[in-house]
């Protein structure tokens, strides 16, 4: 059976990781020296100087050589047999991931620029293992036809999620024309070009007041609001769309994260493809409104501004009885409305060949008109 070129492709990129891995590990164990050496090299290159560091004990080498013959023979398993050993992809990914954090804290801490070097390189390779394994797999039909170029899926490091939201998108016809995932991923641009050049519009009020108490003072410098979001699992900085969030992700998005002017209607939009989710936070906020509970206390506090969970409350009711929340000029806003961000994706270039024949023209554009 011929195979597809991404297919090639994927054969070529493994092919090649499973010799950088295997034989560098061999000449770890028969001349280190040589490591040594050329890291000096790269580490002068570099302006960094002598290499500072001296490499010595069994223990260590026996952990490097480990570790590196480790990532060649998975490697190896997946180019085998991408279906088969698929599994393997994640530890693997980690594997590698892992050292090129760690390295980067080195070269920084020791101002080793060598290892800032390493850092690049290995989370380029990190890219690439999930990237092309991925893509093979799919067009040996272990899973539905990728849209979009790869590395724009890439950027949107959950493009199977994204794929799964945009069918269901397609399927409820949640909007006239649904956008493909690269017009998705100019959406997601749109967003960090917001959170750049328009922060202030993000976690912010102009209509409510703060509260009172000592929390929600400190809490309003949004920064040190930041940490706590987090632990809530109340946003996810990686999926800026919410398009590849859990049910769950969405429902304590908008019980702990505060949205101004009625910008929580993008995410009872987005829970739309959640049947059931709209009753449970129906209970959940009129819970928090009704009660006064240290939990409650601290969610009331964390979105810092006052009369957030009773307007969000109203507003669920209204869209549970099919009512707008947003008038006609919002809901076609993408920053408010769900169904504004995909009708937003869905007029963009639907190609990058596209996407830069506008951006010359002056015709793509990710500020508010």
């Amino acid at each position: 059976m011929k195979r597809p070129p991404v297919y090639r492709a994927f054969q070529i990129v493994y092919a090649f990781l499973v010799l950088n891995f295997a034989v560098p590990a061999v000449s770890y164990m028969v001349a280190p020296e040589i490591t040594v050496a050329t890291l000096d090299r790269l580490n002068r290159a570099l302006g960094g100087g002598p290499y500072p560091f001296t490499e010595s004990g069994q223990v260590w080498h026996m952990l490097a050589v480990g570790n590196v013959m480790t990532l060649a023979f998975m490697c190896a398993l997946i180019l085998v047999d991408v279906r088969r050993f698929h599994a393997v992809l994640p530890a693997l990914a980690f594997l590698k991931g892992y050292s090129s954090l760690y390295s980067a804290w080195i070269g920084l801490h020791f101002h080793c620029p060598v290892f800032l070097g390493i850092f690049a390189l290995d989370g380029v390779t990190t890219i690439a293992m999930v990237v092309f394994a991925s893509l093979a797999l799919r067009a040996l039909g272990g899973g539905p036809p990728a849209e979009g170029p790869w590395w724009a899926r890439a950027l949107l490091l959950f493009p199977g999620r994204v794929d799964r939201a945009l069918a269901d998108v397609r399927e409820r016809r949640l909007v006239p024309d649904a956008p493909n995932v690269f017009q998705v991923f100019l959406g997601v641009v749109r967003m960090q070009h917001r959170l750049l050049f328009r922060s202030g519009t993000v976690g912010t009020s102009v209509v409510r007041p703060r509260r009172a108490g000592w929390r929600p003072r400190l809490l309003a410098f949004r920064p040190f609001r930041l940490p706590f979001l987090l632990g809530e699992r109340a946003i996810a900085p990686l999926d800026m769309s919410g398009m590849a969030s859990s049910r769950e992700r969405i429902l304590r998005h908008l019980l702990a994260a505060h949205h101004d002017e009625m910008e929580f209607a993008y995410d009872l939009e987005l829970l739309r493809l959640h049947p059931g989710s709209l009753d449970e936070l129906r209970a959940r906020v009129h819970e928090i409104v009704t009660t006064d509970t240290p939990r409650s206390r601290w969610l009331r506090d964390l979105v810092v501004f006052d009369g957030y969970h009773e307007a969000l409350r109203d507003a669920v009711d209204r869209t549970l009885r099919g009512e707008a929340i947003l008038s006609p000029e919002r809901a076609a806003d993408p920053d408010a409305s769900f169904l504004g961000f995909l009708s937003w994706c869905a007029r963009q270039p639907a190609t990058p060949a596209e996407a830069r024949r506008a951006y010359r023209e002056g015709q793509l554009r990710f500020a508010p008109a």
